[in-house]
């Protein structure tokens, strides 16, 4: 396990010009920008040699060699280490939200399509007999042609939501389409100031990327209100969404029955993805997903194999799939052509995905599912085994 080296500390700190530098543990340190993550719990004066090493590779800008590099030795007074700008390291350092707990205040969102009023009651009954308070309000049951109320509600709503000191999570009512209308609308500086556990899937996949690449947060790839804990368990698999939501330390294994190998192999790096027809939709704007170094997790639903192969193939043309390190697919649900066709999905997979060499796993149950959704969190560190079929988390994604 490779932690990362800071933790609850407020500031990144830079060093004032001085003979100091030479001694990378006597730093005369002035404040630089503000962010929060890792498992360092201390001033950066105190950073061992350790993360001293893992702060030169990235500042270096050999932030892909990390692991290679931390074995070798350095001789840290040959290099004039904080040297490099800082802001070009800075989406290392994942904001994590606040664990969920007994009687904490979840906040409810539509950011896409209208809500049904009595699913959504329903949902809420669920997680208040689960012994959360719950709070929403009027907007959430808006209506502007297919949307949750207008753009510009969505929008200021889920702003609301995450600067609202008594909410302490965020969970989506329900997918649909319209959260790409609120990407111009939201300021990631007020985001990344109240990092709050956030909760969706399909639609809410845009938002997912949002908070994870424009406001270096962790989010959660899971069930929402109107669906999934409307209709309660098994439809979603409550003991690693509390796994997931309420434990501060890693180690937690995710898997399921129905798992299948495509790709034999392990691989580690940082969880992201979503619903694969939405985060194709972003390629070649400023909120396209960023997944070098990454674990993949793609799942979509009621896509034909031939637009899932040509979704594939918009990945790969677009050069996102050369630096991934591993891939999980979901269950891929009703993802066929017809029931005769003599073909499974998997062959289609591994015969467009036939030039990469890492590991894939097929059938995790995440999203768009029959039975069982598992909740994911995007911007932690993972282990994938295709082998022995799991996802382990190497950290935990709440502090």
């Amino acid at each position: 396990m490779l932690p990362l080296p800071w933790a609850k500390v407020e500031q990144i700190t830079t060093p004032s010009k001085s003979r100091e530098h030479d001694n990378p543990r006597a730093v005369s340190a002035k404040p630089l920008s503000p962010f929060v993550k890792g498992d360092f719990d201390g001033p950066v004066e105190q950073m061992n040699l350790h993360s001293i090493r893992l702060l030169y590779n990235f500042l270096a800008g050999n932030a892909a060699n990390q692991r290679s590099e931390l074995e070798k030795p350095h001789d840290l007074s040959r290099h004039s280490v904080f040297e490099y700008p800082l802001h070009r390291v800075l989406w290392i350092f994942m904001r994590k939200p606040k664990a969920l707990r007994e009687g904490s205040t979840i906040g409810i969102v539509a950011p896409a399509s209208n809500v049904d009023r009595e699913a959504l009651l329903q949902g809420v009954l669920a997680l208040e007999q689960a012994g959360y308070r719950v709070r929403y309000s009027d907007q959430v049951f808006s209506q502007e042609y297919y949307f949750a109320g207008t753009h510009d509600q969505r929008a200021g709503e889920l702003t609301r939501l995450f600067a609202d000191p008594g909410i302490e999570a965020i969970f989506c009512a329900r997918g649909g389409y319209g959260c790409h209308h609120l990407l111009q609308r939201l300021n990631p500086e007020v985001l990344r100031g109240h990092p709050k556990i956030f909760l969706g899937y399909s639609d809410v996949t845009v938002l997912l990327q949002y908070l994870e690449n424009q406001c270096e947060m962790v989010s959660f790839h899971g069930p929402m209100v109107a669906r999934e804990f409307a209709l309660g368990e098994p439809l979603y698999d409550r003991q690693n969404f509390l796994s997931c939501l309420t434990q501060r330390i890693g180690g937690h294994r995710i898997r399921s029955l129905g798992l299948e190998t495509l790709r034999p192999g392990t691989a580690r790096g940082r969880l992201t993805g979503g619903c694969l027809s939405l985060i194709t939709a972003t390629l070649g704007t400023e909120y396209e997903i960023q997944t070098e170094g990454k674990i993949l997790f793609l799942e979509d639903i009621s896509a034909k194999p031939y637009q899932i192969d040509r979704m594939l193939m918009h990945l790969k043309l677009a050069r996102k799939l050369d630096k991934v390190r591993g891939v999980v697919f979901g269950e891929m649900l009703n993802c066929v052509q017809s029931a005769d066709q003599g073909y499974r999905l998997q062959e289609i997979v591994l015969n467009t995905l036939s030039e990469y060499s890492f590991p894939i796993l097929y059938g995790l149950p995440s999203g768009h599912t029959t039975t069982g959704s598992v909740t994911l969190p995007f911007g932690v560190e993972v282990t994938l085994n295709a082998d022995a079929q799991y996802l382990e988390l190497e950290e935990a994604a709440v502090e």
